[in-house]
C-alpha cells in the first residue's frame, strides 16, 4: 500500500472512531429535520414550567431575618426619638400639619433608605403611622425590612408588567449595576394592599418614571390630605394636582408640598406650619 493511501486509510478510521465515541455519549449531533413529537414535548414542558408555582408569577413573599434588634441599633433608634429623619424638615411639617395625630397613614414612594433621610420613618415610630415602604432597588430592602412599614419591593410604572431597565449603585457606592424589572401599577398597589380611599400623607421621591407613575394614577377612586414631590417634578404636575382639588404651600428645600382642599384651608395650613412642633406636645 502506498504511503498516501495508509494516510487515507487513518484518517477514515480516525473520523469513524470519533463518531462512535459521540455517538455513545450522547454528545451525537447531526442536520436531520426535528422529530415532531420531540418538539411537541419540548413545548409542553416549557408551557408546564411557565405554570409550575416553582416558578412564581406576580408577588412572592420574602421572609427576612433582621437579627436582635435590642441592641446598638435599637438604642440608637431610642436616642433619636422625636427627632425629624428627613432631609429638609418634612416629617416635622407633616407632624405640625396633623397636629400630631396618631394612626395616620402614608405611602413612601420611593422610600430608599430606611431611616436616614427618611420622610416617614419619624412617623412610624412617634406618632404609629403605618403605610407602604415601595422602592424596586434591592440594596435597600433588607434594611426597610427593619420598620413596620410594609415593604414593597417593585419598580412602579405606567403599565403592569412592562419590562424595564434598572440601575443600581452597590452598597460602597462604587459601581452601577444594570438590572431588569416588570413593573406595577400605583393602583395596582393600593388595591392588593387595601388601602383606604384617603391616605394621609404621599411622600413621591421617583427621580425616573415620576410623569408616567402619577398619568395614570387614578385620581377618582384615591386622595391624599399632602403630598410632598420634588420640586421640579411639582411643575410638572402642578395643572393635575390644581384640577384634582390640591394647593401649593410651600417648599422645603428641593421639595414642594401640596395640600388637599378638603384636609385644610389654605390659611389653616399656613399658621399650621409656622408652629413650634413643641407645642404639639405628642412626643
Amino acid at each position: 500500500m502506498k504511503y498516501r493511501d495508509k494516510v487515507l486509510t487513518n484518517k477514515i478510521m480516525m473520523t469513524t472512531l470519533s463518531l462512535l465515541l459521540l455517538y455513545a455519549s450522547g454528545h451525537y449531533w447531526h442536520h436531520s429535520t426535528p422529530n415532531p413529537a420531540e418538539t411537541a414535548e419540548t413545548a409542553e414542558t416549557a408551557a408546564n414550567v411557565i405554570g409550575d408555582p416553582t416558578f412564581p408569577n406576580g408577588y412572592k413573599k420574602t421572609h427576612v431575618w433582621v437579627g436582635d434588634r435590642t441592641k446598638k441599633e435599637l438604642q440608637y433608634l431610642h436616642r433619636s426619638h422625636g427627632q425629624s429623619h428627613s432631609k429638609y424638615n418634612q416629617d416635622m411639617t407633616i407632624l405640625k400639619l396633623f397636629r400630631g395625630k396618631r394612626n395616620g397613614t402614608f405611602i413612601d414612594l420611593a422610600a430608599n433608605q430606611a431611616y436616614k433621610l427618611s420622610n416617614t420613618f419619624m412617623l412610624e415610630r412617634d406618632l404609629n403611622w403605618s403605610g407602604l415602604c415601595v422602592d424596586s432597588n434591592y440594596n435597600v430592602w433588607s434594611e426597610l425590612a427593619t420598620r413596620k412599614c410594609t415593604v414593597v419591593a417593585a419598580a412602579v410604572g405606567k403599565f403592569m408588567n412592562e419590562e424595564i431597565p434598572l440601575r443600581f449603585r452597590t452598597k460602597a457606592g462604587k459601581a452601577s449595576i444594570r438590572e431588569t424589572a416588570y413593573t406595577v401599577t400605583l393602583n395596582s398597589l393600593f388595591e392588593r394592599f387595601h388601602l383606604p380611599p384617603t391616605i394621609d400623607y404621599f411622600s413621591f421621591h421617583f427621580e425616573v418614571a415620576d410623569t408616567y407613575v402619577l398619568e395614570s394614577f387614578n385620581w377618582k377612586n384615591y386622595k391624599f390630605n399632602v403630598i410632598s414631590i420634588e420640586q421640579s417634578k411639582a411643575s410638572l404636575f402642578g395643572e393635575t394636582f390644581d384640577q384634582q382639588g390640591y394647593f401649593y404651600l410651600l417648599t422645603l428645600g428641593n421639595e414642594a408640598i401640596w395640600i388637599h382642599k378638603t384636609f385644610l384651608s389654605e390659611e389653616a395650613a399656613r399658621s399650621l406650619a409656622d408652629l413650634n412642633p413643641e407645642s404639639l406636645k405628642t412626643i
